[in-house]
């Protein structure tokens, strides 16, 4: 896989304990603000992506390249990421966050959906979690952690031209509550963030009245607060930064 920003930081002798963030989708809205905000909480953050995300000036800063959908896919090429990634984590961790922002929009009418549309769909948005988690269990389980799955608003309340996308949230939402359940016992608490429709080709999506009125509902306030990406980042920052362990199989709407 490719690799960038080699100069990371690493747990050096006499520091006991390194705070670890995985973020797949380090690349988006969402993943680049939470990577930022780890950074500079003195994580060491392992950005998961395919294309390059833009904090590689950080020392503390590793980047692995992954096509989520040959990760879902492909075990081999699924087992050489999660060597790769693991490769990289200190002996002993403190902290452990894992953040599964990665996403893939197919914006298209029902008569135009392709069988390769739900394929991707579904492995991006909701199998890549499932083996993702999977592959971290013997190393979270050593640790205090919390997995954030980025879930959506379309998962319950949508519009037209996504029915791929609105699915795999939907389904993504079920595969959080089960993992929970399953992976508990071990000490991982795994939640899920449903925020407001954030990216404008995905707003715009479905919206069949005049720009007018389509502008005068994005403006309201109870939508208007929750549709920045950095109010979302913000929320998932405070669920990953509180320390009981409370939250286990949640989904959190954060979406006015």
């Amino acid at each position: 896989p490719r690799l960038g920003c080699r100069n990371q930081r690493r747990c050096t002798k006499g520091v006991k304990m390194c705070k670890v963030a995985i973020i797949a989708g380090a690349n988006g809205g969402i993943g680049r603000l939470l990577a930022q905000h780890y950074i500079a909480n003195e994580y060491l953050v392992i950005g998961l992506d395919k294309t390059p995300s833009g904090v590689c000036e950080y020392t503390s800063y590793i980047e692995v390249g992954t096509d989520f959908i040959c990760f879902t896919k492909d075990r081999k090429y699924r087992s050489n990421i999660v060597g790769e990634f693991i490769s990289h984590l200190p002996s002993v961790t403190g902290e452990f966050v894992v953040v599964k922002n990665a996403a893939e929009q197919i914006l298209k009418p029902v008569p135009d959906i392709r069988r390769e549309d739900w394929e991707q769909s579904l492995a991006v948005n909701t199998i890549a979690e499932f083996f993702h988690v999977r592959a971290l269990i013997g190393v979270l389980g050593a640790s205090r952690e919390h997995v954030i799955n980025i879930s959506s608003v379309h998962a319950k309340l949508t519009k037209s031209n996504v029915i791929s996308y609105a699915t795999s949230k939907t389904a993504i939402e079920g595969i959080i509550r089960t993992l929970a359940l399953q992976l508990s016992p071990l000490g991982i608490s795994i939640d899920a963030v449903a925020p407001a429709t954030i990216a404008k080709q995905m707003r715009n999506a479905g919206f069949s009245w005049g720009a007018k009125e389509t502008s005068r509902i994005r403006e309201l306030p109870s939508i208007k607060k929750y549709r920045r990406t950095r109010a979302s980042t913000n929320f998932v920052n405070a669920i990953t930064d509180q320390k009981n362990g409370l939250l286990i199989g949640f989904i959190l709407e954060f979406n006015g």
